[in-house]
């Protein structure tokens, strides 16, 4: 872009005030322009309004400070122009996604903070913002949730027990001499025994009495005998071992958090190279996969922390729910960010995409320029070089007759060479006649623009190019079906996977013969679907265009699977009822096989 452009001339102005007091009027003064005239041919060249530009350009420079500094959140805040604390939090928040204290502490990405002078960079810049912000909101989000269960985990492992909420206050300690062993650990990882049980004071006859037995979820009996007089610090063994095995799961479920916010850091730094490097688009299928693979991550663990505990018994569910609401809280915005950001890109790309076909048309057209003014001078009839002539004004004409759409990097190789023959005939020419050197000179610039536009062809990827030679194919073009039935058979077999699990822990202490044939029915009818939406995948993954008769089977394909899928839910949700307190893990699986069906 020219930098005598004064639209571009006011952006240094901007940046060599970016600290003062800013209005459109004294910027629009500063390059002798009307406040009116000039908001518009900013807008036309940079692609935001006047003092939109100038809030991102603060909020990429504060956010560098508050990554590169230990200044504090109020001393950057006025030093950009804020009043207060909090004005400035607001505002960073709604551009970062996240507040200056959760950016600062968990080291986020930086939008671009250059000043760019072309207005695709701007454009790309201001595409891109977006994405990043969604993506610094979701680490935020991950790490707010792993350190709450690590809070909570430690508490668990300093002995708090109770029912109150994890997490909170509610919980209390109780001393040793009243620890009772009247629960047994809860075996987390593969359905465990049975849960930590209530504490109850008991006298020392008592104690030595009580010998009652109870029954719980997974069909194991939790001795709740004592012994008589134990040696002082093994009477709540059991109770701490409970304890600390609920402390170990929580804390594998924060390092799964931890791990979905590290995935997600990963991502914002490709992401942010985009907006100065555009020919990085061409991985955004792969970035838009990651972040689908993290969304799926949170999904899972949420899944895990539900079903975990939905093995547990009323009053322990109740304590540890609110961090499973969190985890769910979590999967939730993934999945709804990982939409919003193949949204986003489905718009960068085509900005990009439109702007790369632009930029390959300009060095088409400059090199066949550049050919048929070499082929106009040595078309002389006075000179014998025609032959020359003739040749350079094919090749240019065959380049100019290739549309855009159909040009291949094969076609600008194979001009290439023949125009290196042609030169090489003209060296030879040159030197029996050193003294018409000059009627050359043109072929040197048509092999110049040639080898510009060969470079910017090498340079794009296959999915690059295609994107242009099928302008009318939108980008994500057969993913959207194709992938909405691979993720419900991917979900499906997990929830059937952890369905046969339950089945098995309940075993022939909880199932009679009619229930186990029950749950074998509803097997079978989650298998049925699976494979139905397997089959269904595999009939949309071709570049997502379908015939009217693979269309009209994809409906009836949907169409059964809804059905078995609905079935398998309610038989399921039946059979929970009629377990009761051991039906719990039943039911949650029973409504998470449900979830899809909105879709179908």
């Amino acid at each position: 872009m020219c930098e005598n452009n004064p639209i571009f001339q006011s952006l240094n102005m901007i940046e060599e005030r970016i600290q003062e007091k800013l209005t459109v009027g004294a910027i629009a003064e500063s390059i002798h322009f009307s406040k009116y005239h000039y908001q518009r041919m900013f807008r036309e060249a940079v692609g935001d309004s006047v003092m939109g530009y100038v809030a991102r350009r603060r909020m990429s420079l504060a956010a560098g400070e508050l990554a590169g500094t230990d200044s504090t959140v109020l001393e950057i805040a006025l030093k950009y122009g804020y009043d207060s604390h909090e004005g400035f939090t607001r505002s960073f928040k709604a551009y970062m996604g996240v507040t200056p204290t959760e950016y600062r502490k968990y080291r986020l990405s930086t939008h671009s903070r250059k000043s760019g002078k072309e207005k695709s960079i701007m454009m790309y810049s201001k595409a891109t913002d977006e994405i990043i912000r969604e993506l610094n909101s979701l680490v935020a989000a991950a790490m707010e949730t792993a350190a709450e269960t690590r809070k909570c985990a430690g508490k668990m492992e300093g002995r708090t027990v109770g029912t109150g909420k994890c997490g909170s206050e509610t919980g209390e300690k109780i001393p040793d001499g009243k620890r009772r062993n009247v629960g047994a650990a809860e075996e987390l990882s593969d359905g465990g025994e049975c849960n930590e049980g209530a504490t109850e004071d008991l006298s020392n006859d008592e104690r030595n009495t009580a010998k009652s037995t109870e029954e719980l979820p997974d069909g194991r009996e939790c001795a709740a005998r004592s012994t008589g007089e134990m040696p002082d610090g093994a009477e709540c063994n059991k109770n701490e071992m409970g304890t600390l095995v609920y402390a170990q799961f929580w804390k594998f479920s924060a390092a799964k958090a931890e791990k979905i916010a590290g995935r997600i850091k990963e991502i914002l730094e490709s992401v942010s190279a985009i907006a100065q490097r555009p020919d990085e688009i061409s991985a955004r299928f792969l970035i838009i996969k990651a972040v689908e693979d993290a969304a799926y991550e949170a999904s899972v663990t949420a899944f895990q922390t539900g079903l975990t505990i939905a093995r547990a018994l009323p009053e322990h569910r109740k304590a540890f729910q609110p961090l499973c609401d969190r985890y769910d809280a979590l999967a939730r915005q993934a999945r709804i960010g990982a939409g919003k950001i193949a949204a986003f890109f489905q718009e960068l790309s085509a900005l990009i995409f439109q702007d790369m076909r632009q930029n390959g048309k300009k060095k088409l057209e400059s090199c066949v320029e550049a050919g048929r003014a070499a082929a106009q001078t040595l078309s002389d009839p006075s000179l014998p070089y025609t032959y020359i002539a003739e040749e350079i004004l094919r090749i240019a004409e065959e380049l100019s007759a290739t549309p855009l759409e159909e040009m291949t990097l094969y076609l600008l190789e194979d001009a290439s060479f023949r125009l290196e023959a042609v030169a090489f005939a003209a060296n030879v020419d040159i030197w029996r006649q050193p003294l018409h050197r000059h009627f050359f000179d043109g072929i040197s610039n048509f092999q110049e623009r040639l080898e510009e536009t060969l470079e910017f062809f090498r340079g794009l990827s296959e999915d690059t190019a295609r994107a242009w030679t099928e302008p009318g194919e939108p980008l994500t073009a057969g993913r959207t079906e194709e992938k909405m039935y691979r993720d419900l058979a991917s979900q499906e077999s997990l929830l059937l996977f952890c369905l046969k699990g339950e089945i098995q822990k309940l075993g022939d202490s909880h199932l009679n013969g009619d229930q186990k044939l029950a749950f074998e029915s509803i097997c079978g009818k989650m298998e049925e679907a699976i494979n139905l939406a397997r089959q269904a995948a595999d009939g949309t993954g071709t570049k997502g265009k379908a015939t009217e008769e693979t269309g009209d089977r994809t409906k009836e394909t949907k169409a059964e699977t809804g059905k078995l899928l609905q079935e398998a839910c309610e038989e399921m949700l039946l059979e929970a009822e009629r377990l009761g307190i051991y039906g719990g893990a039943i039911q949650y699986i029973a409504e998470e096989v449900k979830g899809p069906l909105k879709y179908l």
